[in-house]
Parts: C-alpha cells; sequence; structure tokens
C-alpha cells in the first residue's frame, strides 16, 4: 500500500480510477491504494501499481518494494 497526494496544476480536470474528478486548481490525497489509474487529458492514462514486497526487475539500485 502506499499514500499519494495529486496536485492539479494542469488547465482541465484530472480524473481518478473511480471516476472522481480532480478539478484544476486543487489536490487530493489517496491513502492506502493498491492499484489506481489517473486519467490526463490530452495526454492519457498514468497506472500506478502497488507490486507488494516485490522489486521493479533491472532496477537493482531501488531499495524500496
Amino acid at each position: 500500500m502506499y499514500n499519494l497526494r495529486v496536485e492539479n496544476n494542469y488547465s482541465w480536470a484530472l480524473k481518478t480510477h473511480d471516476g472522481t474528478p480532480i478539478p484544476s486548481g486543487t489536490s487530493k490525497a489517496f491513502d492506502n491504494q493498491g492499484n489506481m489509474v489517473l486519467e490526463v487529458t490530452g495526454i492519457g492514462a498514468f497506472n500506478f501499481m502497488d507490486l507488494g514486497e516485490k522489486k521493479l526487475p533491472g532496477y537493482p539500485e531501488i531499495n524500496e518494494t
């Protein structure tokens, strides 16, 4: 699980995985998240994945799981 704070300084609202908008000029905290998607108009979707105790393959210098 992880915590994420999104501050929207973009021109349009962002859209979360559950359809909740984050209007321009506001912020939203996501606590104890597993997997989630953040959609940015004109750019695309960002996937946030909880890897649990795994590490990203090919990145041995990262110590966090």
